[in-house]
């Protein structure tokens, strides 16, 4: 396996979607190439750090805001 746009597929293997023989072959790969398993290190710190975001729960009247406000860029045929 190259390297050459191997980055979807490290993204693939560390979400488990990939079937038993990709992901065995992705193993294999990671035995022998430390630059990809640096970019997996790399793929599971982000992971990481992204699963540590907490998000504000924004109150109906700002909610009724924004959905207003997205309501009104469609009507005016605005993207």
């Amino acid at each position: 396996m190259r390297c050459e746009g191997f980055g979807i597929v490290l993204t693939g293997y560390l979400d488990g979607e990939l079937a038993p023989g990709p992901r065995q072959r992705v193993r294999r790969h990671l035995q022998v190439c430390g630059a990809c398993r640096h970019e997996l290190a790399e793929l599971e710190g982000l992971r990481a750090e992204l699963g540590t975001i907490e998000f504000a729960e924004l109150e109906d009247a700002e909610l009724e805001r924004y959905w207003n406000g997205i309501r009104r860029d469609l009507v005016r045929g605005r993207d």
